[in-house]
């Protein structure tokens, strides 16, 4: 649904838009530099989940709240994350 949505907001815009829904709605989409014209389902798989942890705690630089552009670090599913300070807010989920 996203993906159709997306490819009709770009042929509205004449593809002015650039990659601004991609940027909150597929943000490794966007870092990995994933064609929007490409179907969903012929992409990167981690892509294809959309937000996802990485999308906020495998980010080092903030960007305010501008424009929903992140750069997402790359990595392995087993490198650090970021963002989660000293983990007071999972000890209190937790209790």
């Amino acid at each position: 649904m996203f993906h159709k949505f997306e490819q009709t907001i770009t042929g509205l815009t004449q593809g002015t838009l650039g990659y601004f829904c991609m940027r909150c709605h597929s943000p490794v989409g966007t870092a990995l530099g994933v064609d929007r014209a490409a179907p969903v389902y012929d992409s990167v798989p981690a892509a294809v989940e959309g937000i996802t942890c990485v999308a906020c705690h495998r980010v080092r630089q903030s960007y305010g709240k501008v424009n929903g552009q992140r750069r997402i670090e790359p990595g392995t599913i087993w490198d650090p994350m970021y963002g989660a300070g000293a983990g007071e807010g999972l000890r209190e989920v937790l209790a």
